[in-house]
């Protein structure tokens, strides 16, 4: 141990070369510590120091200790110890990066949607922005897109002006300096422009990574709601764009005339206000049974044998009005306790629903349950009112009257469903054969006993088809596949272009779309719309920030120096 602390300068002169080799060799990579030869001697010169500290303590400490070190070659030492700890710890930031959003509404964080399409990414995807130099649209995007390549590594952004790199707005058909934004995968490409926010953002990635489009049917000739209607209050266009803006094209279909064709991976049945004929109701059997996937969204008082009929499939719709009296389900300034709003607490543990962390505000509902019916169908219950719900039977009542005066119109034992009344439920369909398809089941209803009318036997004019025989809907080459899917809901006002900016209104309803046609990567709480609440100063408030922040406190710090500098020369 003597000898070794006799040589112990050699262990110091040989780490602080490593030392200066290591400040040189970092200078050289621009700051790369994970360079193997960089590395390699910042680890030499630690664990030589590290022993010469070690076998040398009492000359460390005596030179350290004396006024000469403290002054000059210790200062040096010091720096050049405290920029190195700094370039390591900017590389382990670096390597390890991750961003904190304090901001009140989470505008620089992405949503769990955006965070989970970036993180399945199956191929690179390269981002080419086009904005003016210094602009705030710029500056935006290049703070969402930081969070895009925090959430997967296969995201790359380069910034051009179109101005400066005309070659580059020349190969991507750049006309525009008000900013656009180019999206390329493979040969696969997404253009967006003067919009840039995040949900356009995720929308063209979903678009750049799909190979084909989802076709979506649309049921016509019943008085469903119409896919194009984005301008009334209670038209769901809204949210149909919403789809078309990512993977789904939605087409119309008239059941009757066209029928169901199998090339539609999915069936939406919009708030029917006529009732399907047998014929059209055996048709939606056979589509599920061949595997298809229906949604439907009821209202109140309508449609009753179409109601009855679902039954077929484990699904008891009740023709009532739910009812909700909780007053934390209840929005204030509503008085009618038709309205209710369901939370986190209210969602069953299923794929369309676990994201949803948020209200969905539902506007009159009917009571839609499931029931046992075999072995073959699973049934899932999807979301619930609280235990002090009930599905009203009577469906005369004044909603005013009953907001005045509760107690004077309470539940019917027996009659009405008290308490947690369900009003949406997810089938799977996992052995076709239970649907009876060609045979169906007699429709008994449950307050009666007696079979639902399906009304007299109706044939069209001139083309000899019995409406009433089921059988006629029956294709030659009927082919029973398991996977059939079903949701009912019982309001078909949640997606409406009134209430689409509830939070998770639109995320329930593309939740169950994704989860329909089996796609995993869109199911989840989506971004929600921007808040105007960006801050607008006078010109007199804004020469103020300035003098302030420009002037006022720099100046004082200078001010404090100088002050300082002349008393201790005066002193």
């Amino acid at each position: 141990m003597e000898r070794l602390t006799r040589y112990a300068w050699a262990f110091g002169l040989s780490g602080l070369f490593c030392l200066l080799t290591f400040l040189a060799l970092l200078f050289l990579h621009w700051g790369q510590v994970k360079d193997p030869w960089t590395a390699g001697f910042g680890i030499a010169a630690g664990v030589l120091l590290a022993l010469y500290g070690m076998l040398d303590r009492e000359t460390l400490e005596r030179s350290t200790s004396s006024r000469a070190f403290r002054l000059g070659g210790g200062a040096v030492a010091m720096v050049l110890l405290a920029g190195a700890v700094g370039v390591a710890a900017f590389e382990l930031a670096e390597e390890h990066d991750h961003r904190w959003d304090v901001s009140r509404e989470k505008r620089f964080s992405l949503s769990e949607k955006s965070r989970k399409v970036a993180a399945e990414l199956e191929r690179e995807v390269e981002v080419y922005a086009f904005f003016s130099t210094g602009t705030g649209e710029r500056y935006q995007f290049e703070k969402l897109m930081e969070g895009y390549q925090q959430a997967s590594k296969k995201i790359s952004v380069q910034f051009f002006d179109p101005l400066r790199h005309p070659r580059m707005a020349d190969r991507f058909t750049v006309t525009s300096d008000y900013g656009t934004v180019v999206l390329v995968s493979g040969e696969d490409r997404q253009r967006l422009e003067s919009t840039f926010h995040e949900e356009a953002v995720t929308h063209a990635i979903i678009r750049l990574m799909s190979a084909e489009d989802h076709r979506l049917c649309w049921a016509m000739g019943h008085g469903e709601l119409d896919p194009d209607d984005d301008g009334s209050a209670d038209g769901l266009g809204a949210v149909v764009i919403k789809l078309e803006d990512q993977n789904y094209t939605v087409t119309k279909s008239n059941v009757f005339t066209q029928g169901i064709e199998r090339e539609c991976e999915l069936l939406v049945v919009a708030r029917p206000t006529r009732e399907w004929l047998p014929v059209e109701l055996e048709r939606l059997a056979v589509y599920l049974a061949e595997g298809g996937r229906v949604f439907v969204l009821l209202e109140p008082e309508t449609v009753p044998v179409f109601a009855e009929e679902l039954q077929r499939y484990g699904v008891t719709v009740g023709n009532d009005v739910i009812i909700e009296m909780d007053p934390a389900h209840r929005i204030a300034d509503v008085e009618d306790p038709a309205v209710i709003a369901l939370s986190a607490n209210d969602y069953a543990i299923h794929p369309i629903t676990e994201p949803l962390q948020s209200i969905t505000l539902f506007w009159v509902a009917r009571s839609v349950k499931g029931i046992p019916l075999h072995p073959g169908v699973r049934i899932h219950e999807l979301l619930q009112a609280s235990s002090e719900s009930w599905g009203e039977t009577t469906l005369d009542f004044d909603p005013e009257n009953l907001a005045a005066s509760p107690e004077a119109f309470l539940p019917t034992e027996g009659q009405d469903l008290i308490g947690n009344v369900p009003l949406m439920v997810a089938i799977e369909v996992e052995d076709p054969e239970v649907l009876e398809v060609g045979s169906p089941p007699e429709v008994v209803r449950e307050d009666s006993g007696h079979e639902a009318p399906l009304g007299p036997a109706v044939e069209v004019p001139g083309s000899g088809i019995d409406l009433d025989d089921v059988s006629a809907a029956v294709p030659s080459d009927f082919a029973p596949t398991p996977g059939g899917r079903l949701v009912v809901v019982g309001d078909a006002n949640f997606p409406s272009n009134r209430l689409l900016t509830i939070p998770n209104n639109q995320d329930l309803f593309t939740n169950t779309v994704a989860w329909l046609v089996e796609e995993e990567a869109q199911i989840a709480q989506a971004p929600e719309p921007e808040k105007g609440d960006t801050l607008t100063l006078t010109v007199l408030e804004g020469l103020l920030v300035v003098l302030v922040s420009v002037f006022l406190v720099p100046g004082t710090a200078v001010g404090l120096a100088i002050l300082a500098m002349l008393r201790r020369r005066f002193l």
